[in-house]
């Protein structure tokens, strides 16, 4: 099918090889509080990154888990204290030797990206097993990514929905956005595809990009919903608000392509400039392609 009559891959790839990009690795890092479902504390005190650094790090010291993986989180991502992976990665390993399913979630993504650690897929994929299996979703979708695309582990599809299915029934909406893509494939079943569309509205409700590429392409072909090209390329245009390096890729490629829609190259154009100056390298020739007509 062509990319703009459906989402064109797994929210895990943010496009196939063919859409010119790669499979995700799996999440950044996160505090051993993601791993539980969000809460809406009433006026919450205004955080203090650098006195939590200091509270973490005593926690640590003290022996918790959790104090090793949250001062990770922070020098990962240099947030109240200097940016430093490589302290991020060892005690994301330390908390995840202690028992703690996020710190061994985040210890792997750094060995999957390199961040702070040598690149060791192979070594991420057992980690992420293993976090997967203490209960952290976010863990299942990442090894879910990496089974989907068979890299550095067999590349196995049947076992990449059920990972999907794990995450998502853990409340991680990233993977409910994967398994509708997985669900939303050619002889899907109308049951398959009723339940791909409510997936893909409830990750475009939580501000997943792919979720709305996936719902906006539904509307596009009219599977499972109406067909309504204003509709879908409503939903297009968010995910371009969402995303503006993959989404608006994406929407460009639907305003370009969308089954039912009349290409538009003056409305492509802005879209793909959009994307190609985040850095995504076929919209750059999508505009390319464009500016040379």
């Amino acid at each position: 099918m062509s990319l703009g009559v459906r989402a064109c891959c797994l929210a895990a790839c943010l496009g196939a090889t063919g859409c010119g990009a790669r499979v995700q690795p799996g999440a950044p890092p996160q505090s051993a509080a993601a791993a539980k479902p969000a809460q809406k504390p009433n006026a919450p005190p205004k955080r203090d990154k650098s006195e939590a650094a200091r509270a973490y790090e005593r926690a640590c010291e003290l022996g918790s888990p959790r104090g090793c993986n949250d001062l990770g989180v922070l020098y990962a991502d240099g947030d109240g204290v200097a940016q430093d992976p490589v302290r991020g990665a060892k005690l994301f390993q330390k908390a995840c030797e202690q028992g703690l399913p996020m710190g061994c979630n985040n210890f792997a993504f750094a060995q999957e990206t390199g961040a702070g650690v040598p690149v060791d897929v192979a070594a991420a994929a057992r980690l992420y097993e293993r976090a997967c299996s203490a209960g952290a979703a976010v863990s299942c979708n990442a090894l879910g990514n990496l089974h989907y695309a068979g890299h550095e582990v067999s590349k196995d599809v049947a076992k990449a929905r059920s990972l999907f299915e794990r995450a998502c029934e853990g409340r991680y909406t990233m993977g409910c956005v994967n398994l509708a893509a997985l669900l939303d494939e050619d002889g899907a079943t109308s049951v398959e595809l009723s339940r791909a569309a409510e997936l893909y509205r409830s990750g475009c409700d939580a501000e997943i990009a792919l979720g709305c590429t996936g719902i906006g392409s539904m509307h596009l072909r009219g599977v499972s919903v109406a067909k309504n090209a204003q509709v879908g390329l409503a939903f297009y245009a968010t995910a371009c608000r969402l995303d503006a390096s993959a989404g608006c890729y994406q929407y460009g490629m639907a305003l370009m392509h969308g089954e039912g829609v009349t290409p538009d190259p003056r409305a492509a154009r802005p879209v793909f400039e959009k994307a190609c100056n985040r850095g995504h390298p076929e919209a750059c020739a999508e505009l390319g392609d464009l500016l040379g007509r």
